[in-house]
């Protein structure tokens, strides 16, 4: 059970460090990186006719 999370552990971790590269990159070229309001959780449902 160990190994199992051991090789998925490893394997995200790759993907992590290429994100970062990519990233690094990106800013390297004069991106830029906005972190903008995240939407509610739990939007209110659209209000229905009154029939």
């Amino acid at each position: 059970m160990i190994s199992i999370h051991l090789g998925m552990f490893e394997q995200q971790q790759q993907h992590a460090k290429s994100i970062s590269e990519q990233v690094a990159q990106h800013l390297a070229a004069g991106g830029r990186i906005e972190h903008l309001k995240s939407p509610p959780d739990n939007p209110k449902p659209p209000r229905r006719s009154e029939k």
